[in-house]
């Protein structure tokens, strides 16, 4: 911080410091001096709505909003008087009398900003008219409700919607007293545009939007909360996993991880905790009764599948610590033994992307043979709200339509290699494109802009190539163009680094005759595991099926698999390259074990002699393997 750009406060006696364009409620929560708010939230814009921050500033006779006034040099203010006490209590009845806040009766009570302001002020009673209408609840969605009754109209799930997920769907309907949360025009959550990210529930500072999957199955004050890693997508957000009894009630979006910054999408906020299957707590390998007799079984029917190739199927959530397990066991199995991705397309072995930072640099976007609201939420509310926001334009080169689409300025079929053609050869123009679309595009290519492009590993239908040429990334690099390649899979990148030399096309597998298949379940939910499945393990002699739920299609030989929630510490890649913890927020069910302990333990009941490998060391190798594949592509 330079000198000319620091100021000088007073609060309650005490000099602050702080930087000019600073409000006074930023510096004094910098400084660790309290201010209540209902309605501020420090990655949302400010409305100044809830009146609760007000301060008392020397020399004005009014009181202040603190949220958003600009702090000043040589400013006196005093945020703890008698007068500010009895104004906001006065400003909380006020709140409580207009709408339903009784608080023994709501899911919330515990876990409300606006309860714990009304025991704060030692408000006892309200001394105004009790005014509250009987308002709706949308129950509608899915996975969460709205009760009108316990809203205080801060807006902040307004605010989110549109600055952090970017589709909008909530604002604010009627007027005075009659003024409600509205969604999409007055339709409920279930006929929505509405995402089902969960955003605007975490940020509600009361029990007008809440989950309904945990609601009444625990206070606060009676989960325990875990900081992990969310199994989802490639992103790699952080996750706070609230547990009781070791099992998982509620997930929040981390504000400490930098990735994320608290946001998440429905995929890590809500399916990855609702399955809703039976559970294998114990080794189901013929008459075994445990893990003891049950890996000598197992170690007898993979020897004698050894004269035959031995597939091992991994899946994308395979963490960096059961990869080097598995590549240890495919030594110890012999040259039959191959790997493959049970859940995905072999991907390919690209570097880790430049960073989420290009995005906030680039002008113009360009979609490539991608679907980022399908694959990676987070990522596509990162584009739709800079779009949104007249801050980037965006280009769409898919062959169909996809969700931004709607935010695109263009929608082209091009594949990989065209959109490389129009940034190395200008001459080069598309073909069946009207003289508005050749406007547009010869404006975007012409200019002074900062390009991005973002593609993916995802298959083309029409066989044309699936991702850029090594040629491509190279015309593209010297043209200044970002190329920002998403992997699907949580730790595909890191799989793909760690045993790409061993890597094979499940397709080219399905329906050959093999000696074993050694299948990584999980608790992985995607429709093209049971066909996978199926197709892979038809003529093997034998199967073993590493799960975490019983499975849709019976195995003879089934080990349990400890869940995401359960397996750990560990760790996996994320698609920029950031090595991300896995941290277990509750026991392994019955004998459920981690996948990197159950490889290791089939990998020592064969012979091996090998040591695990700590992190540091995988670290290492991986910054080694993606150094070599840079230096190839240049």
């Amino acid at each position: 911080m330079s000198e000319s750009s620091v100021i000088h406060l007073t609060v309650n006696g005490q000099a602050v410091e702080g930087r000019r364009g600073q409000t006074i409620l930023e510096i004094c929560r910098a400084a660790g001096i309290y201010i209540p708010t209902l309605c501020y939230h420090p990655r949302l814009s400010v409305v100044a709505a809830c009146r609760m921050c007000m301060v008392e500033l020397e020399g004005n006779s009014k009181l202040q909003a603190s949220c958003s006034t600009p702090a000043a040099d040589g400013m006196v203010i005093r945020t703890d008087t008698e007068h500010l006490r009895e104004y906001r209590r006065l400003n909380l009845e006020f709140l409580f009398s207009e709408r339903n806040h009784i608080c023994p009766f709501c899911e919330s009570s515990g876990a409300c900003d606006l309860q714990r302001l009304g025991y704060e002020h030692k408000m006892e009673s309200v001394r105004v008219e009790y005014l509250a209408p009987r308002l709706p609840t949308d129950l509608s969605s899915v996975c969460f409700g709205l009760d009108h009754n316990r809203c205080i109209l801060c807006t902040r799930c307004i605010r989110v919607c549109d600055e952090i997920e970017g589709v909008h769907t909530l604002d604010l309907t009627g007027r005075g007293g009659k003024a409600m949360i509205g969604v999409d025009l007055h339709t409920d959550f279930g006929e929505s545009t509405c995402t089902l990210c969960g955003a605007c529930v975490q940020v509600c500072p009361t029990g007008a939007l809440y989950d309904k999957l945990p609601a009444y199955r625990g206070r606060p004050q009676d989960l325990e909360s875990v900081a992990t890693t969310c199994p989802g997508c490639s992103v790699g957000c952080g996750l706070i996993a609230q547990t009781r009894y070791g099992q998982v009630i509620r997930v929040l979006g981390d504000e400490n991880c930098p990735i994320n910054r608290g946001h998440t999408c429905r995929i890590g906020r809500y399916d990855s905790v609702v399955i809703g299957r039976k559970r294998v707590e114990h080794p189901q390998v013929d008459s075994a009764q445990g893990w003891d007799s049950a890996l000598p079984i197992c170690k007898k029917r993979l020897l004698a599948a050894r004269e035959k190739k031995i597939v091992l199927a991994l899946n994308s959530r395979t963490t960096l610590e059961a990869c080097v397990e598995a590549r240890d066991l495919l030594d110890t199995l012999g040259d039959n033994a191959v790997t493959t991705l049970l859940d995905m397309d072999l991907p390919p072995q690209p570097v880790p992307a430049p960073g989420l930072d290009g995005i906030q640099k680039a002008d113009i976007i360009w979609l490539v043979n991608c679907a980022p609201t399908r694959y990676v939420p987070v990522l596509a509310s990162m584009l739709r709200r800079r779009v949104r926001k007249r801050q980037a334009r965006l280009i769409v080169c898919t062959r169909r339509a996809i969700e931004l689409s709607r935010y695109a300025e263009l929608f082209l079929d091009l594949g990989p290699d065209e959109v490389a053609a129009l940034f190395t050869n200008r001459d080069f123009l598309p073909s069946g494109l009207d003289e508005h679309s050749i406007r547009l595009l010869r404006e975007c290519l012409q200019g002074d802009h900062q390009h991005l492009v973002i593609t993916s590993d995802r298959p083309d239908r029409r066989g044309r190539t699936k991702v850029f040429a090594d040629e491509h990334r190279k015309a593209l690099r010297n043209a200044g163009v970002d190329l920002f390649h998403i992997t699907v899979g949580t730790n595909t990148l890191g799989i793909a680094a760690l045993l790409g030399d061993r890597l094979v096309d499940r397709k080219d597998l399905f329906g050959r005759e093999l000696g074993a298949v050694v299948a990584v379940l999980g608790d992985l939910v995607d429709e093209r595991v049971p066909a996978a499945f199926k197709s892979l393990t038809e003529k093997a002699e034998f199967v073993l099926a590493l799960s975490s739920y019983e499975m849709e299609q019976p195995s003879q030989t089934v080990l349990p698999m400890a869940t995401w929630w359960e397996d750990g510490p560990a760790h996996v890649v994320n698609l920029i390259g950031n090595i991300r913890p896995v941290v277990p927020v509750g026991p392994p069910r019955g004998d459920a074990r981690p996948l990197a302990d159950i490889l290791h333990a089939l990998a020592v009941a064969l012979g091996s002699k090998a040591t695990r490998q700590n992190i540091d060391s995988i670290r290492e190798e991986l910054a080694q393997t993606w150094s070599k594949r840079e230096e190839v592509a240049r």
